[in-house]
């Protein structure tokens, strides 16, 4: 299971754009986009899984690189590079921190990647120091899941 890191021209050569994604068959994944997209070029490749690919598009979107209406594409700087290869548990840290920020409400209620994300690196904290409203938002979203799978009234929980 591989993250990659490509380039895409735009109409223009001097028009670019770099896509985080990840594939368990690099080859067979950079074929695809050669067909689609000939003049893409792969930049990196690193280890790393679907939670991995959540969490570098969060860090990268938390520091500014995202562009504006497209998913999973950012600024073609040479800093996005070097971002792409931070440690993971260093991203954790600044997702952490910035999670007020980078989650909402409904990210939990349609149960897509960043709920995973957010899951998963809530499990990491022990004991919760400082609880946040998104914090608050996770855990009463969690609570009603509880009760509605267990047919049980709100009332019910102490």
């Amino acid at each position: 299971m591989s993250l990659y890191l490509i380039r895409t021209f735009g109409r223009c050569k001097d028009q670019t754009a770099l896509k985080v994604g990840y594939t368990a068959n690099m080859k067979n994944r950079m074929d695809s986009y050669k067909y689609h997209n000939p003049y893409s070029e792969t930049i990196s490749v690193r280890e790393g899984d679907l939670l991995d690919e959540t969490r570098t598009h969060t860090y990268l979107i938390s520091l500014g690189f995202k562009i504006d209406l497209l998913n999973e594409w950012f600024k073609d700087e040479n800093e996005v590079l070097q971002l792409f290869h931070k440690p993971f548990e260093t991203m954790n840290k600044v997702i952490w921190n910035d999670r007020d920020k980078l989650f909402t409400k409904k990210d939990f209620i349609s149960e897509n990647k960043l709920y995973e994300l957010y899951t998963s690196l809530r499990m990491m904290q022990s004991p919760l120091k400082k609880a946040t409203t998104i914090d608050q938002e996770w855990l009463n979203i969690i609570n009603r899941k509880y009760v509605k799978s267990f047919n049980m009234y709100e009332d019910d929980i102490i």
